[in-house]
């Protein structure tokens, strides 16, 4: 097996304890006392092209959002600080990183990458981060994890993928990157130790 040299993480649901859409409905809901579940149907719907890089946020508000009497200003605010840092994730790759290359590849969004690359919580730890809003490729697209491939100069067996969903995986499989999803802090330790990664 190929030396393993770089731990690829996913954003939202592994490096946090909540994912986009329902933390910021649920934060919108408690700013503006609008409908939590009406706020996420509007989130979810036709999001593709703003995860590209293809929409601005203020287009996608004024499709989905404005009707609901949801403030542009409002949802700017609350969209660049939608998360909350899971600390057990973070502390594992700040221990990987004394030996590994440490990224971050995510599907995400222009109103949050730039908060989250200034983020002083994950400054000094990640090496790169790669977000589909700035690659203008996804997750569901092969040529995505070939261009995060690419930028680290790294062949696939020599990275692992960590990510919570399991149709995420498919191109890494195929392309030989050793994919690992999230199910829980403990269980992804015990996948990398299986992989001669060591976690502690």
């Amino acid at each position: 097996m190929a030396e393993i040299k770089a731990v690829i993480f996913d954003f939202a649901g592994v490096l946090t304890t909540n994912r986009c859409w329902p933390g910021l409905a649920e934060k919108l809901s408690k700013k503006l006392s609008i409908d939590k579940t009406l706020i996420q149907e509007r989130l979810y719907s036709k999001e593709d092209p703003l995860l590209l890089g293809n929409q601005t946020t203020k287009d996608f508000w004024e499709k989905n959002m404005k009707d609901i009497k949801i403030p542009l200003d409002a949802f700017l605010e609350e969209f660049a600080s939608w998360y909350e840092l899971n600390q057990e994730t973070l502390d594992l790759a700040k221990f990987l990183k004394k030996s590994f290359k440490v990224v971050i590849f995510s599907d995400n969004f222009d109103a949050a990458t730039p908060s989250i690359r200034k983020d002083p919580a994950l400054k000094g730890i990640f090496e790169e981060m790669f977000f589909s809003n700035e690659m203008h490729l996804m997750k569901p697209q092969e040529e995505s994890f070939k261009q995060v491939l690419k930028e680290l100069g790294l062949n696939p067996e020599e990275c692992v993928f960590i990510d919570d969903k399991e149709k995420n995986m498919l191109h890494p499989k195929n392309l030989g990157i050793h994919p690992i999803v999230f199910k829980s802090i403990g269980q992804v330790k015990q996948e990398l130790e299986a992989l001669g990664i060591k976690t502690k």
